[in-house]
C-alpha cells in the first residue's frame, strides 16, 4: 500500500558457558534491532535498520583471568521490492551502510591487575 509505514524492533539474549577443560568462561551475546520502512508504491519501499550486538567472554588458567568484551552497531538503509502472488507475499531488499565495532580486554590475577 503506497504511503503506509511499518516499524519493528526486537531483543535477543544467549547464554553459553565454556566446556573446555581447565578453562571457565561465559559468553552472553545480547542484541537488539529497530527497523522502519515507508511504502512508496505497492511494489517499492524505502527501509532502514539499526542494531547492536554486545558480548563478553572470560577465560581462567593458572590463576590468571582474561576478560574480553565487544560491541558492534550497524546502520543500514536501502530499497525494498515487494509483491504478492495469490496468498503469498514476497520481498527482496538491498541495504548498505556502516558498522562500528569496539572491543576491550582486561587481565587479572596472580599478581597481575589491569583494568
Amino acid at each position: 500500500m503506497a504511503g503506509s509505514s511499518e516499524v519493528a524492533g526486537g531483543y535477543s539474549y544467549i547464554y553459553a558457558s565454556s566446556s573446555v577443560s581447565g578453562l571457565s568462561g561465559v559468553s552472553e551475546p545480547k542484541a537488539w534491532f529497530f527497523s522502519a520502512g515507508t511504502n512508496i508504491s505497492d511494489a517499492f519501499a524505502v527501509v532502514s535498520d539499526i542494531g547492536g550486538l554486545y558480548g563478553s567472554d572470560s577465560e581462567s588458567n593458572g590463576g590468571v583471568t582474561a576478560t574480553a568484551s565487544w560491541s558492534t552497531h550497524t546502520f543500514l538503509a536501502g530499497p525494498r521490492v515487494q509483491g504478492r502472488s495469490g496468498p503469498i507475499s514476497f520481498y527482496g531488499k538491498f541495504l548498505v551502510g556502516v558498522a562500528r565495532t569496539s572491543a576491550a580486554v582486561s587481565v587479572s590475577g596472580a599478581g597481575v591487575a589491569q583494568p
